[in-house]
This record gives structure tokens, sequence and C-alpha cells, in this order.
């Protein structure tokens, strides 16, 4: 099997990042600060050898792959499977509105992590079914040596669970925005190359740390 490269890329920021309001699949836009991020990650992806782009169809994703595309001379092809997780009752409130009036779903996300499903919305488990799909598709289809794949910080994470099931680092490690997630397919098998890394963003624009998993 043909070895495979494949950058799952976070999206850039928005301003419901930047204010910790959970976004799931409700659709704001990337704001100065993500259109900036986009660029500079663009640049640095510029020489690497990419032939294809992937990207949810929700705009702060598909506009990071836009610009990505554009430094690339690439179209980027929208599919819904790498949407972001539908959060229900949580779209569009802020971290602390959350904890006021639904903790027992944050308690739920953080104890049945994979399997608790939110009033309204999806699961871990139902993402990542989606997201793995397409990326399985690609996998076979795509001869590289290098694809982009332009997500959100709870599909990162569902792909790195089921690539890297003993890892922790689907859990514990933030995801920032457009931080870059490397795999390689070396022989058949997966391997983490790069895990929620910003080469791109030192010293320009330090990511904020804003909650990512919307």
């Amino acid at each position: 099997m043909p070895s495979l490269r494949i950058h799952i890329i976070r999206h850039g920021e928005t301003n419901w990042n930047h204010e910790k309001r959970w976004q799931g699949q409700l659709d704001p836009p990337l704001n100065e600060r993500g259109i900036q991020q986009a660029q500079l990650l663009a640049r640095y992806l510029q020489t690497c050898p990419i032939t294809a782009i992937y990207t949810s169809d929700l705009q702060r994703a598909y506009v990071t792959a836009e610009t990505i595309g554009s430094a690339l001379d690439l179209r980027p092809q929208t599919d819904p499977r790498i949407r972001e997780m539908h959060l229900g009752v949580l779209q569009g409130l802020t971290i602390g509105e959350i904890q006021a009036r639904y903790p027992h779903e944050l308690a739920s996300l953080r104890d049945d992590w994979l399997d608790h499903r939110i009033e309204g919305g999806e699961n871990r488990r139902m993402v990542q079914s989606r997201a793995y799909a397409l990326f399985e598709e690609i996998a076979a289809r795509e001869p590289g040596p290098e694809v982009v794949l332009v997500a959100h910080g709870g599909v990162v994470r569902v792909l790195l669970h089921r690539l890297f099931p003993g890892s922790a680092a689907a859990k514990q490690t933030p995801i920032e925005n457009t931080s870059l997630t490397t795999v390689v397919r070396a022989n058949g098998d997966w391997e983490l190359e790069r895990l929620a890394e910003t080469p791109h963003l030192t010293p320009h624009t330090p990511p904020h740390g804003a909650i990512e998993a919307q």
C-alpha cells in the first residue's frame, strides 16, 4: 500500500471561539484573526506536495480550506460528514451559560466521552462514524502523496480516537484554531507524525487557547 500523509486541520478562529461560545453545526464566519491564521497556514503549506483538499461544508472550515486551496491552486471538496458534532441544546451558548443551565450535560460528556448523546444533538460515536467513513474513502482513493482535511476540533478528536484508540491525545490535547495534526500511512498502518501543532502562528498570531470542541 503506497505511503499517504493526511493533514487534519481545525478551522480558523471565529468570534464565537473567542467568546468560548459553542458552535456545533451553527455557522458563524471566520473573524479577522481567523482569516489571518488561514493565510499563514496556506503560506506554510505552499511547499508541500498536496494533491487534494477536503473540507466540512460549514463556512468556518470551508473558507479556511479555500484559503489554503488558493495558495496551492486546488479546489476544496466539501463533505458534510466532517461537520462538527451537533451540540443540540448547547449550540450557541457560552461555556458559562452551559455550566449554569446544563451542568449534567457537561458531566456526561466527560464521563461517557464517546456515547453520551446531547439533548437534541449527537454523541461522539456518531460523529466518529461519519467522519471516519470519509477518512477511509480518502485513504482508499487518493494517491497522495499528501492530502488536507479541514474540519473541526471535535472531528479531529474522534478521528484520533479511532486511529489511535490507546492514546490519551484525543481527549487531552488542546486543538487550537488552524492547528495541524498529521497522520502518515506507512506499510498499511497509520502513524501520528504531528499533533495539533501551530508552527505557522509563531510569532505572528499566537493562539488564544479558546475551547475547541464546538
